[in-house]
């Protein structure tokens, strides 16, 4: 019995590391489409405007200024500091590279997605995580971008236009929604498994009837 047991879950170990892999590429996927998303941008930050924001056409200009020189090399203008300088070239050498390796996983998808399921485990896995980091975001931040940079300079101040145009409540409104959609979608595939298993049974008890009888 333990043999068997150990052998259906050797089997099926494969299966939940190709249901891990896509739910991360979806919630990577997803959240960087919101990042480059104006629409996006426009409503997080006019749901989280207070006094100290600047006003909408300001801060979507200096958004649309940032993501050209992230995604092209478009130099800043002069009312960027320095240090944002710095900070935009070290997030574009991380962002280019990083993009490139999230395309060349999305060519294995369609054969990992092929005869894998996700479970309600992952399901459960995914919303403690996301309660976690929604909870602890503060630390959450802080602990990424000391992996990720070996400088401070991605420590924004009230003198920088960064703190103004990026407040740290738009990268948490864009994880948490990115983490909801792919809850939804892993939450949709779950049912839809689900039913077609309950179908399947039905039909087999069926003929099962009809040969009985």
């Amino acid at each position: 019995m333990r043999m068997r047991a150990r052998s259906i879950a050797v089997r099926h170990a494969p299966r939940c590391a190709s249901s891990i892999v896509i739910t991360i590429f979806e919630l990577l996927v997803i959240f960087f489409a919101l990042l480059a998303s104006p629409l996006w941008y426009r409503a997080c930050y006019a749901a989280t405007m207070n006094k100290e924001s600047r006003p909408l056409s300001e801060a979507q200009a200096a958004y649309g200024e940032a993501e050209k020189n992230l995604l092209f090399g478009t130099p800043l203008d002069t009312s960027w500091t320095s240090k944002e300088w710095v900070h935009y070239q070290d997030v574009r050498h991380l962002f280019i590279p990083f993009l490139l390796g999230l395309c060349v996983l999305g060519c294995f998808v369609p054969r990992l997605a092929h005869g894998c399921e996700v479970s309600v485990r992952h399901l459960a896995v995914a919303v403690v995580l996301m309660a976690l980091i929604g909870c602890f975001f503060v630390l959450f931040w802080r602990g990424l971008h000391g992996l990720l940079f070996r400088n401070t300079y991605w420590q924004m101040t009230m003198f920088d236009k960064s703190y103004y145009v990026f407040p740290r409540s738009y990268f948490l409104n864009t994880i948490l929604f990115s983490f909801l959609i792919t809850l939804t979608f892993d939450a949709a595939r779950i049912l839809k498994t689900t039913i077609r298993e309950s179908i399947g049974m039905k039909t087999m008890y069926q003929r099962g009837s009809h040969e009985t009888v």
